[in-house]
């Protein structure tokens, strides 16, 4: 027997369908946006850009290589 469909999926889906209207809107035609290395950045990631089994290597925590969340653990909360 099928498992019904999550309601937070559809609601996910929605939302992205309208923040992708509402992006189109104020951008107009959508150019690629590459960062200095030439690598393409999009206007939006969501949970489906990425492979969550390698959540440890590809993103890990704030103050532990490969640093992408920053050299300090407290993200800068104590920094005035």
């Amino acid at each position: 027997m099928n498992k019904p469909i999550d309601d937070r999926l559809l609601r996910s889906a929605d939302a992205e369908a309208k923040w992708r209207r509402v992006y189109a809107e104020q951008i107009g035609a959508d150019r690629e946006v590459v960062n200095r290395s030439g690598i393409a950045i999009k206007p939006l990631y969501t949970n489906r850009d990425w492979d969550s089994s390698r959540y440890d290597e590809d993103l890990g925590f704030a103050g532990q290589p490969p640093y992408p969340r920053g050299i300090d653990a407290t993200m800068h909360r104590g920094r005035t």
